[in-house]
């Protein structure tokens, strides 16, 4: 007898984006940014956004039960686009101009 391997990808999500966005605070978006990024790293860089926008966060991270080895881990965020680099020199703010969105 075979087991079946089950089809993570057609499971209801566990929280809607708005919940998701109010449960995982410590999220790094060009539109979120956690207490965590004010501090620099060992090397006195800063941490960069990992993606653009919260619904480019939420559609590449997994909640507990999305994913078969989540050992309790709340989620997993994948495919970051660090759209600003993946680091910074100063600590990043809301709203922060990125260059390339600028036309000349």
């Amino acid at each position: 007898m075979s087991k079946q391997k089950k089809d993570w990808s057609v499971l209801p999500r566990p929280y809607t984006f708005e919940e998701a966005k109010g449960t995982f605070t410590g999220r790094f978006t060009m539109e979120h940014m956690p207490d965590w990024a004010l501090k620099p790293m060992r090397n006195r860089q800063y941490f960069a956004p990992q993606y653009r926008t919260d619904r480019e966060w939420y559609d590449n991270t997994k909640f507990v039960g999305e994913y078969p080895s989540s050992n309790g881990k709340a989620c997993l965020s994948t495919n970051m686009s660090y759209p600003l680099g993946e680091t910074l020199s100063e600590p990043y703010k809301i709203n922060q101009v990125d260059e390339r969105d600028t036309i000349n």
